[in-house]
């Protein structure tokens, strides 16, 4: 093209890396989720659709400052987002409202049926994850399998949901990364930051220096701070 290019990595590919390691850490190997979902998949038409549970119906609800801050501000990210009804695929916009129907949101209609799950469709995956937790009462899972859900549904909803969603979106990498990168410092669940922060340092060489221009046009970041990079 005779024109230098940037190189702007596909942060799906990185996300997807590390919803995997997360999953294999609440739910053990591949192989135990898609038996769990086939168990899931066979009893939905059963479900009651209208009796489902969100993070105020936890008997043992998280009781950090982070958990509630990061709830109050995901719940509002996620009521932005949906309200301006541009999503690129039918399923980002059903993992959209799965985590703002979980965080206590109120959408209009029902839940879709659940979908394909294949080992390469990491994004059905957590769409998954999120239904059966929040119609655990209807199902019959086992301990550690509701132990697990429970820790991925927050993994998704309260830190995940955004990073996907956004992951397209070039003028916001730099500052998302940046987050994505501080996460594991100040995620409560000690064993799922430290399996997201292994999962990032095999990929830091996404995050190039080079990038930082794109923050320019990223309304996010107060003009001072634009001024600092200048």
């Amino acid at each position: 093209m005779g024109r230098p290019m940037l190189w702007l990595a596909c942060r799906h590919h990185i996300l997807k890396v590390v919803l995997k390691d997360v999953f294999v850490r609440c739910l053990g190997p591949s192989s135990s989720d898609i038996l769990l979902f086939k168990r899931f998949q066979k009893k939905c038409a059963i479900i009651d659709q209208g009796s489902f549970l969100s993070i105020s119906d936890e008997n043992n609800p998280p009781t950090s400052d982070y958990w509630a801050n990061q709830a109050s501000s995901m719940k509002e990210y996620l009521q932005q987002t949906l309200s301006h009804g541009t999503h690129p695929r039918e399923d980002y916009h059903e993992l959209l409202v799965l985590s703002y129907r979980f965080l206590g949101g109120q959408v209009q209609g029902g839940f879709r049926q659940p979908g394909a799950y294949q080992n390469a469709r990491w994004m059905a995956k957590a769409i998954y994850a999120l239904k059966m937790f929040m119609f655990r009462h209807q199902l019959d899972l086992t301990a550690r399998e509701e132990g697990g859900l429970r820790r991925l549904r927050l993994f998704i909803s309260l830190a995940y949901v955004k990073q996907w969603n956004e992951a397209m979106v070039s003028n916001r990498a730099p500052l998302n990364d940046l987050e994505f990168l501080h996460l594991p410092e100040a995620y409560p669940d000690k064993e799922v930051s430290h399996t997201t922060s292994t999962a990032l340092k095999r990929h830091l060489w996404y995050f190039s220096e080079d990038l930082v221009g794109l923050g320019f046009f990223d309304d996010r970041i107060p003009k001072d701070t634009k001024l600092k990079i200048v």
